[in-house]
């Protein structure tokens, strides 16, 4: 019953789109599923699910597609999944498993194609037995971790792109959502907002485009948020980042792009060809205005034909736009091209400026050979890596298509060549080393057959002396290294092997399958007979970083920081998490982490280039003090006094000199020290120490 009341709603769906335009055609044959495919491993919540569909019809060249599941507790039949279109029939489509989806395996209802006539093919679940299976739905309460994070700092000025990047991780979550929001120099707006693209895996990539009117300052963040499939979310804010980037100079821009090249191939082509555009344009301040372009159709004289531009970069735009069937025969003229940089000012070249565009034709019933003219080239000498052209003249009523060469040795060996390289009077025909160099020596041109569009073709036997002279092998090619390679760091021994010619490390002669054991930087360089030279630099490191210094930690403390060897990578484990950062040139390194545990162990670990490991340094976080005061002391008193933490013990100094016992902190948080009478003037140091709490001192000066 449930599989009738499905196909009875997919039929409904399928009517309500449908395109009666087409019931005057004669098609009754329904597309073909060739092939489909459910991802079927057992999956949680973050996860997805890939599917792909591939379909094939007579007619319509990309038959429509949908697909329902059923669910494993419910039976809802209906559980539909989304497709996106690939073109030609191909489909893919992605479930993102989240919190709340019934677990048990999902499995195939069925899967529908239709054609642009209402043909339809349906494939049921038990045909196909494909599914997935969803496993531990439990409730997520861990939040993403915030791995890295930088703003390019500049600074920039109008027309400039601001780089942002950010890694994250979670848990369960395969891609955690991440915003951020910057604060503005002037009007200390904090909600300016970035634009971030997932590259997947917790990678996003962000670019702020410096635009005319923007705050000139500095950008500073606010806070950057991570946060998962389960709601659990992760802030840095600005002032535990420091990080954000300048702008000046955004005064108001009025000049517009220049068109500097623009060029339109003008044919004549047919269904199937392709018709380069070229345009190059340039603007004051914007790298990169943006271009458009309308075309004028030939019959209709609809002005609105659009044409699609790919962008090389630094106002530099191509197109190949395909002749397809229906298009209107005749000549295509530019209606308009404009460009517009950051700021809105626009450049205009419109079609009576500029004759531009190119001729389409439909093939006929064309009978016509094709005209050979000439060749212009007569003589070409071929040595290793080179490669030329004949450029062979010839015509035809609609447009040439190819041409193929018999070339023949003076040994009577003959090599056939061709190409489709089509030019507006005829071919350019390269010549390749490679496919003569296996017989260095004369070789001729013997005939052509040149092919139009409509497969007519001409044979040409007379009417050219082409020789072309194939000089003998070179070896150019330097000799090949294994085992190791340019600028390799590593901790292990290596074996250098290389494939021709004599080697030196060091400056020392070695052998090949050469052994290296011991730590140092070396270069090894190989010489082939011909002179061919390959050289690199490695370095074998097995001594392990010495032990990474960390600095007091509190609970107060934001940031975990020390000395490293330089460069190495430093892992700060602290409350079951570890945290990785660089060390920089100097031997030191920083973190931000907030150790807030009393009592809680922070451990750091060094690795260096090589891959080798440092021991581990452990401290623990110390907690701090509430109160700590020194009363003031007369050069008459024999006793100091204060406030303190319960428990605590308190000494006095001058300089590095103890002068008093050591006292405790009372159960009502007060302390009394003995010392002797001290001249006026002179400055006595109280320090208070207390197992687990971080060292305290205050300095008072002795008054009369």
């Amino acid at each position: 019953m449930k599989k009738w009341v499905s196909l009875i709603v997919v039929m409904l769906l399928v009517f309500s789109s449908f395109d009666w335009r087409v019931l005057g055609a004669e098609d009754l044959e329904p597309p073909t599923i060739i092939s489909h495919s459910i991802q079927s491993g057992s999956f949680t919540i973050g996860d997805t699910v890939k599917i792909s569909v591939s379909v094939k019809d007579n007619l319509s060249p990309d038959p429509r597609v949908r697909i329902f599941l059923i669910e494993p507790k419910s039976k809802n039949p209906a559980f539909h999944v989304p497709l996106k279109s690939l073109g030609g029939g191909q489909y893919i489509g992605e479930i993102k498993i989240v919190e709340g989806m019934e677990e048990g395996r999902y499995e195939l209802n069925f899967l529908e194609s239709w054609d642009d006539n209402g043909n339809s093919t349906m494939l049921w679940g038990e045909e196909s037995g494909q599914g997935f299976t969803l496993i531990n739905m439990n409730e997520d309460k861990e939040a993403p971790q915030i791995l890295n994070f930088t703003i390019e700092s500049g600074p920039f000025t109008v027309g400039d792109k601001v780089k942002v990047e950010v890694k994250v991780k979670d848990n369960l979550s395969v891609d955690p959502g991440v915003r951020i929001f910057l604060i503005e120099p002037k009007s200390k707006n904090s909600s300016f907002y970035v634009p971030l693209k997932s590259l997947g895996g917790g990678q996003y990539i962000g670019e702020i485009r410096i635009v005319e009117g923007m705050e000139e300052g500095r950008y500073d963040l606010n806070f950057l948020e991570s946060w998962d499939d389960h709601g659990n979310s992760a802030m840095l804010w600005g002032e535990e980042s420091n990080q954000g980037f300048t702008v000046y100079n955004t005064n108001e821009d009025m000049e517009a792009p220049q068109i500097v090249n623009f060029k339109i191939d003008s044919g004549p082509y047919t269904v199937g060809d392709k018709v380069r555009i070229e345009i190059e344009v340039k603007d004051n301040l914007s790298v990169d205005p943006d271009v458009r372009i309308f075309l004028i159709e030939p019959k209709s004289k609809n002005s609105s034909f659009y044409v699609p531009l790919k962008s090389l970069g630094n106002g530099r735009y191509t197109s190949e736009l395909t002749i397809k069937e229906g298009m209107e025969e005749g000549r295509y003229e530019l209606n308009f091209l404009e460009s517009w940089d950051d700021h809105g000012n626009s450049n205009m070249l419109w079609g009576k400026e500029n004759e531009q565009g190119f001729e389409l034709k439909y093939p006929s019933n064309d009978l016509t050979k094709p005209t050979f003219t000439s060749i212009e080239k007569k003589e070409i000498i071929l040595d290793e890596y080179v490669t030329k052209s004949l450029t062979i003249n010839a015509e035809d009523d609609l447009k040439l298509k190819s041409v193929q060469g018999t070339f023949t040795h003076d040994n009577g060996e003959t090599v056939i060549l061709s190409s489709d390289q089509v030019t507006s009077t005829g071919f350019d025909f390269p010549i390749s080393y490679y496919s003569f160099r296996t017989h260095p020596g004369r070789w001729r041109l013997s005939s052509l057959t040149i092919s139009d569009l409509n497969q007519n073709t001409l044979t040409v036997t007379e009417g050219f002396d082409v020789s072309i002279q194939v000089l003998p092998i070179i070896d150019r090619t330097p000799p090949v290294i294994s085992g190791i390679s340019q600028g390799q760091v590593t901790n292990q021994s290596v074996t250098i092997q290389y494939n021709e010619g004599t080697a030196t490390l060091n400056g020392k002669r070695i052998r090949n399958n050469w052994p290296v054991k011991n730590s140092g930087a070396y270069t090894l360089r190989v010489t082939d007979q011909a002179g061919n030279v390959t050289s690199l630099t490695f370095t074998i490191d097995k001594v392990a970083p010495t032990k990474p210094t960390v600095s007091t930690l509190t609970n107060k403390s934001t940031y975990v920081s020390g000395k490293a060897e330089k460069g190495a990578t430093v892992y700060i484990t602290y409350n079951g998490r570890t945290y990785t950062t660089k060390a920089s040139s100097a031997g030191s390194y920083r973190y931000n982490v907030k150790t807030t545990k009393p009592g809680a162990t922070v451990s750091v670990r060094a690795k260096d280039a090589a891959g080798n490991t440092s021991s581990s340094t452990s401290v623990k976080v110390l907690n701090t003090f509430r109160t700590f005061t020194v009363n003031s002391v007369k050069s008459t008193a024999t006793t100091m006094t204060g406030k303190g933490n319960k428990g605590a013990s308190v000494q006095a100094y001058i300089g590095t000199k103890l002068i008093s016992k050591t006292a405790k902190v009372d159960s009502k948080g007060n302390y009394k020290l003995t010392i002797s009478r001290q001249k006026p003037g002179v400055v006595v140091t109280v320090k208070m120490t207390q197992n687990g709490y971080e060292e305290v001192k205050k300095t008072t000066r002795v008054v009369k």
